[in-house]
């Protein structure tokens, strides 16, 4: 989703430029302003810039299942993901939150963003060591962040690296391999400690092992938090509670297998993903 990265590619530098945030000289606090976020309720909505890409979605997502957002490219889940950040406004409807309204001015996006946080599959590592990236952005010590990790089963390559959680990434993490790009990045936003998590195709350019851990892990997560992913892989959709698969401007909410019998479009689109499978094994 690459229309987001020029917005969200520095998220963690945004949401905690505390000298940034000072200079507005304004005293609010995130509990007033934005109260902890249990369940977001999307109504009626319809979004899209001169013409809607999707309209009336109906939707409510809450802690404790692993929501999926899926569809052809161009349906609309990036406008969907932007609306959702407070960063595109809607075309009619409303999303709501604890009694209160989602709103698309710049004050709110700011505390939203305390409470929301997105990634995407090229996630933003800078120079310095693992710990130094997890620790960027995170209320916990290293002591409580790497038992937290233990917990989700990430990052356990670390063990095997010379100087483990001490160890360089490089410039963007050029001396990591992608899957553990990934997992840090993905760890990075645990550590974070939102309400409200969208991973955007965060899978989709790893190898199988490092997706297997973080798909693992955003289904521990979601037992805490509200998790929403986009995602056209197979394997993604079946782990998910609920998916919304966008088709003709439309949504069509359902589990794996009740989309797969009821909604011929997006059988379609496993299909098409079993064939891609089957071509990349051939081809290895």
């Amino acid at each position: 989703m690459k229309q987001l990265s020029p917005t969200l590619k520095h998220i963690f530098a945004q949401i905690d430029d505390k000298n940034s945030f000072s200079s507005q000289k304004k005293q609010r606090t995130i509990a007033n302003d934005i109260p902890k976020i249990l369940e977001i309720t999307i109504n009626n909505l319809s979004i899209g810039y001169d013409k809607p890409l999707i309209t009336q979605l109906s939707w409510s997502l809450k802690i404790g299942h692993l929501y999926a957002l899926s569809g052809q490219s161009g349906s609309g889940k990036s406008t969907l993901a932007k609306t959702l950040v407070a960063q595109q406004k809607s075309l009619a409807g409303e999303i709501s939150f604890s009694d209160k309204k989602l709103r698309f001015d710049a004050n709110f996006r700011h505390d939203w963003l305390k409470r929301a946080i997105y990634l995407g599959s090229e996630p933003y590592l800078f120079s310095g060591s693992i710990i130094d990236n997890l620790l960027f952005a995170s209320k916990y010590d290293r002591k409580e962040l790497i038992k937290i990790f233990d917990k989700f089963g990430l990052c356990s390559f670390v063990s095997s690296l010379p100087d483990q959680y001490d160890s360089q990434v490089g410039e963007n993490g050029k001396w990591l391999s992608p899957g553990q790009r990934q997992q840090i990045a993905f760890g990075r936003a645990v550590a974070a400690d939102k309400n409200f998590y969208i991973f955007d195709e965060v899978t989709s350019n790893i190898d199988h092992e490092n997706a297997g851990i973080i798909l693992r892990a955003m289904k521990r997560l979601a037992k805490e938090k509200i998790v929403l992913i986009i995602t056209h892989k197979i394997e993604d959709l079946k782990q998910s509670d609920q998916i919304a698969f966008i088709t003709e401007k439309k949504a069509v909410i359902g589990p794996y297998e009740s989309l797969l019998k009821n909604s011929p479009s997006f059988k379609n689109l496993i299909n098409q993903q079993f064939l891609l499978l089957k071509g990349n094994k051939q081809d290895a």
